[in-house]
């Protein structure tokens, strides 16, 4: 809501995401891009009303970390670099054509919850910038965006792998702290 306030685009607020009443909304504003942050499944027949279609932003780096919860797939993965990625909407969830993505080493805290809200909130700093670029230059990035190559598909961890995200991040704490020492 801020972001959409900030950058003067209209907001709305509807019941549900795929109801009925989300598809009247987008056919009675009959738009040329809708835009999605932060948002679960949408339905075709939600993201093929915009003219342009839908686009999302993706907390993390697509598409290496599909279905990704932002951050801790990397960690568990030993990658110490996050992102985000604005892509197409499209049948397949987290799949559509990257229009713009940015990677940036991961802020490590002493704990995993103090990590994933630090980052969280550099993401939040970071992408609407980007959206507000994405937005106005959409029909030129939609035209020299490819398709993705195949990614990883990430969802709920088990307690063993949430049990590896606290290990390795802990350890990546230590190393950027002994980095910072030297």
């Amino acid at each position: 809501k801020t972001v959409a306030a900030d950058l003067g685009i209209p907001y709305y607020e509807v019941t549900g995401l795929n109801t009925d009443e989300t598809v009247e909304l987008f056919k009675s504003l009959a738009p040329d891009l809708g835009v999605s942050l932060g948002n679960g499944f949408i339905s075709p027949r939600i993201f093929e009303i915009p003219r342009l279609g839908m686009i999302n932003l993706h907390t993390e780096v697509l598409p290496a970390y599909q279905n990704a919860s932002a951050i801790i797939w990397p960690i568990y993965c030993n990658d110490p670099y996050t992102g985000y990625t604005l892509h197409e909407i499209v049948r397949k969830i987290d799949a559509g054509r990257i229009l713009l993505q940015r990677r940036y080493p991961i802020a490590f805290e002493e704990s995993l919850e103090q990590t994933v809200r630090k980052n969280k909130a550099i993401t939040d700093s970071r992408y609407p910038e980007d959206v507000a670029y994405v937005v106005n230059h959409i029909e030129e990035l939609k035209a020299t965006a490819e398709p993705q190559s195949r990614g990883g598909h990430y969802t709920t961890p088990s307690i063993w792998q949430f049990l590896r995200m606290v290990l390795n991040n802990r350890k990546f704490f230590k190393n950027q702290k002994k980095r910072h020492l030297a």
